[in-house]
């Protein structure tokens, strides 16, 4: 086995920094590019892409390339680091899923199923374990895991008779699968596997199939809960549940193609992904189609979000109520799910500046999956990239700069007035002639002409405190006062709101905020009796 070595990519990563704007972007902001001709061989080309997180916390892509599968630490993720390349085939084709501190490849090109050793990834060090060549297996189109029963499932590869469906490894013994069960009515895409939640399939993995051609298009709803055989091994009972063509009449036939989806957070909705139905002038834009799935036996059709950008939709999957969908020429897309089946759309970052249009360009594949809240994508052209989508997601313009005057500064100070997580900043009077926070706040919000500043505080002691907060005026350079907010002492969000952005974001998109206590009618005190604990300080950017 090969240990692969560390790359250094200060001088790209430099000039991708550099670069950064030319993309198009609406409250996501981007961390860092690795462009493909950075890669082990200068790959021509990128496709699907997965996440692992070490037991050390540290945070990795794992993208499929061309001519194999490069792992990047990001933990870092505006200096991410590539720690190896496992070798693959020549191919358009190459889709990885992760199963413990193990990766599994799959490609059309053939020649099996790598399995990739992450377990000294924290070390700099990923190999190729082995790679699964049982039962004849030579090619899969999608591969995905079942973590709760350790199954690796393979999609659209090589089975007898050529019905390319499922066909499940159980991994209990993560370099030597054992195949224990296919699935072979129809051909099969991609698929998303889901542990039933409510109702009488409650505890039951299911399986949504897309699955593409012709009269087979549409999406089989699958029982792939798990018994023990004589050996000891997970065998999936794939059991055919239902079945649901979203589109009818023989004029629509080889129309469509049924690709992949992602499941509402309350499990009542698919959000399903068809690659052919823009370019066949079934949908003048990217278009989702929503199926009810709440009875698995009689799945109904609710329609479709259609999204006015002009492009593809692609692969997609779920996190924290949002929808994160790789719509190739429009790049990376991420959908409000509050209000289900509804879609809004909340903000996006496109990989691929070269234009729009129903072509296979750009954004193959996205995975939002790391505790940091990152998100990357895997570009068809420009490689992998590493966003932060957390303005996108409501949590205000993310903090890239703070200082703490006349107090002590807190661990991960760019973090701990991010969110109102009972972490907070002590705010002592007495302590300094000066005393206050300086938050920088940068947005990447296309509509800027407002800005909303909440402050989370309370005052602890028995004396009667405020907090003064000020913006710093990029027109004149000052610091002005855009509100006092009286203290109590439990900790409750107070937002002055519609102040005007076009004073206070810069021509670089950065607002500074101090917030600074004060005793009520004095400026300052050297009494040390009372204090604040400042909790949160957000920052919102709008018309």
């Amino acid at each position: 086995m090969k240990t692969l070595r560390f790359l250094c990519l200060a001088s790209a990563l430099a000039m991708c920094l550099g670069a950064h704007a030319q993309y198009a972007r609406d409250k996501v902001r981007f961390l860092s590019q690795i462009p493909l001709n950075q890669f082990s061989g200068a790959p021509s080309s990128g496709s699907g892409c997965a996440g692992y997180i070490s037991p050390s916390g540290n945070e990795y892509a794992i993208m499929g390339l061309r001519n194999g599968n490069a792992v990047v630490n990001i933990t870092n993720p505006t200096s991410p680091v590539i720690v190896g390349h496992i070798p693959g085939v020549n191919s358009q084709w190459h889709e990885v899923c992760v199963l413990g501190d193990y990766a599994y490849a799959t490609t059309e090109g053939g020649g099996g199923i790598q399995i990739i050793d992450l377990r000294q990834a924290d070390q700099g060090i990923v190999t190729l374990a082995a790679t699964y060549t049982g039962g004849g297996v030579s090619t899969g189109h999608t591969i995905q895991a079942i973590p709760e029963s350790k199954l690796i499932m393979i999609h659209g590869g090589n089975m007898s008779g050529n019905v390319r469906g499922v066909r499940a490894l159980d991994c209990t013994n993560p370099e030597n699968p054992v195949e224990v069960g296919t699935w072979t009515t129809k051909y099969v895409h991609d698929a998303l596997y889901v542990k039933r939640t409510f109702g009488p399939d409650a505890g039951k993995m299911i399986c949504y199939a897309f699955c593409a051609n012709g009269n087979d298009g549409g999406m089989y709803i699958i029982d792939v809960t798990t018994t023990k055989n004589a050996q000891g091994h997970n065998v999936p009972k794939m059991e055919t549940l239902g079945f649901i063509r979203y589109y009818t009449g023989n004029s629509d036939l080889g129309k469509f193609y049924s690709h992949s989806g992602a499941l509402s957070p309350d499990g009542k909705v698919i959000f399903a992904n068809d690659e052919l139905d823009e370019m066949n002038g079934i949908s003048s834009d990217a278009s989702t189609h929503i199926i009810n799935v709440e009875n698995l036996r009689a799945p109904t059709y609710g329609g479709r979000f259609i999204n006015p950008i002009n492009a593809i939709d692609h692969n997609s999957m779920t996190q924290d109520g949002f929808l994160f969908l790789s719509a190739y020429k429009s790049g990376l897309r991420i959908y409000d799910m509050a209000n289900s089946p509804t879609l809004k759309e909340s903000g996006f970052f496109d990989s691929y500046p070269g234009g729009s249009g129903f072509q296979f360009n750009g954004a193959w594949g996205t995975w939002a999956g790391f505790p940091s809240g990152n998100v990357i994508i895997s570009d068809i052209d420009r490689g992998l990239f590493v966003v932060d989508p957390s303005e996108a997601k409501g949590l205000g313009a993310p903090i890239t700069a703070s200082q703490f005057v006349g107090t002590r500064q807190p661990a991960n100070p760019l973090h701990v007035l991010r969110k109102q997580d009972d972490v907070w900043v002590k705010l002592i009077p007495g302590l300094s002639k000066e005393l206050y926070t300086e938050t920088t706040f940068t947005t990447d919000s296309l509509s800027k002409s407002k800005i909303d500043i909440t402050v989370v505080a309370r005052n602890p002691s028995r004396s009667s405190i405020e907090l003064q907060v000020l913006a710093k005026n990029h027109q004149n350079g000052l610091f002005e006062s855009v509100g006092v907010i009286p203290l109590t002492n439990a900790f409750s969000p107070i937002t002055l709101a519609n102040l005007d952005g076009t004073k206070y974001v810069s021509a670089t998109n950065q607002v500074i905020v101090r917030v600074q206590i004060k005793a009520k009618g004095m400026v300052s005190s050297a009494s040390k009796s009372y204090l604040a604990e400042l909790d949160m300080v957000k920052l919102v950017a709008h018309n």
